[in-house]
């Protein structure tokens, strides 16, 4: 899959390595394609190079069904997509396109060749009272609990906004949320934004470095490396795609300006590791001068490279529970994971944050949370196989994850 995905392998270096595939590694090779989500950018690529007649016809016909399914959901959320921009620009509402809204027509060229399980829009902060007005207007509707007023330091978007043909859009209005470990400056993404045009309308996007930024703290910070090759090909499509205008001083600086050099430096490493991108000369030791341990990496790979990624039973919380020795201690995080603040919980369970039965939602809380890590600790009391493997690479990634926070 590597070498498969390299963006900077040539057409007749792909061909040579679907000829040596036989049919039992295509089997292994489709698991790992659904496992990964990866059908559809597999198709893509191998379309664009005339490499398709290579590949069995069966892995070939359920490459292509995977490719137009995920064609036809792209063409209607675009469809949805393009609608709702134009409402917000006839409101004078000023919108950028983040994730796969913007990467799917500016870096991927292709409707087919990524999946995007929702729209994913960034407006300022005192925008978004109307901006969640103007797509209820369009028969958006939230799905949970939101006001604008609370403080809401805890999430960065507004809770997901749904119409009846599945279609959700996330309105943000910064890109991590407020309380965790980084400084981003909201109004320089701003500053530094650039028109760009997506979903047939004339919007703004993020500069290149704050998009590649962005796009390592998704992958690596965010959702713990668990996008697997996914995302990162989506780092590696942009640096090859925007290269000549890559400003690698001013990502430097940035980087430094969130606190956000080791996630950078994670991710390129891994990238420059996989043989995806060619990086300036030195880059890795400008961005983080301290020194980069090669464990790090081996087991940031490691994850990164797993077969399987199924959501968990074994939970961050539950790691640096069990990594907790002192008695107090656990019992600490267990309650602040019980406790959750009141608008956080009207926000779980879809009820009014100011209203007395939200008690209900705390014990509804307690009892979630019993049913989740009972059923994980039963298992593990049963010294069942497959969960152990499991809990030591979910401890491997909340490790890789405070290393990269740590200062």
């Amino acid at each position: 899959m590597i070498n498969l995905l390299n963006p900077l392998s040539d057409s007749e270096e792909i061909a040579v390595l679907l000829r040596s595939l036989s049919s039992e590694d295509w089997v292994l090779l489709q698991r790992y394609l659904e496992n990964h989500s990866l059908a559809c950018l597999v198709y893509a690529r191998l379309c664009q190079q005339c490499q398709t007649h290579l590949i069995p016809e069966e892995s070939r016909q359920f490459l292509r069904e995977q490719y137009l399914l995920n064609a036809a959901r792209n063409l209607q959320l675009l469809q949805n997509a393009h609608k709702a921009l134009a409402a917000l620009a006839e409101r004078n509402i000023p919108v950028i396109g983040i994730k796969g809204l913007y990467l799917l027509e500016n870096i991927y060229a292709d409707i087919g060749a990524r999946g995007m399980n929702d729209l994913d829009i960034l407006v300022r902060r005192e925008d978004i009272p109307r901006t969640v007005a103007t797509l209820q207007e369009l028969s958006y509707q939230p799905l949970t609990y939101f006001d604008s007023l609370d403080a809401n330091v805890d999430i960065k978007h507004v809770p997901p906004m749904s119409l009846p043909d599945g279609t959700i859009v996330e309105v943000h209005w910064t890109l991590l949320e407020e309380n965790e470990p980084f400084t981003l400056d909201v109004e320089g993404l701003w500053q530094r934004s650039v028109p760009a045009r997506f979903a047939e309308s004339n919007a703004l996007s993020l500069s290149t470095e704050d998009l590649l930024l962005h796009l390592c703290l998704h992958a690596v910070y965010q959702h713990y490396l668990k996008l697997g090759l996914r995302g990162m090909y989506d780092i590696a499509l942009v640096i090859k795609s925007a290269a000549a205008r890559i400003n690698w001083d001013k990502l430097r600086e940035t980087a430094k300006h969130w606190g956000a050099e080791k996630v950078a430096t994670l991710t390129f490493a891994l990238l420059q590791d996989l043989g995806w991108v060619q990086l300036p000369d030195g880059l890795l030791d400008t961005l983080l001068p301290e020194a980069f341990e090669p464990e790090i990496l081996a087991q940031a790979k490691k994850v990164l490279l797993l077969e399987e990624t199924n959501p968990s039973l074994w939970t961050p919380s539950l790691t640096e529970l069990s990594e907790r020795k002192n008695v107090i201690d656990k019992a600490r995080l267990l309650a602040s994971r019980i406790f959750l603040p009141r608008t956080v919980i009207a926000r779980l369970y879809g009820m009014n944050p100011r209203s007395p039965a939200l008690i209900l939602g705390y014990l509804r809380r307690a009892s979630d949370l019993f049913r989740q890590y009972s059923r994980t600790i039963t298992r593990l009391i049963t010294s069942e196989e497959k969960l152990s493997q499991n809990i030591e690479q979910e401890k491997t990634r909340y490790l890789i994850h405070q290393w990269l926070v740590s200062r």
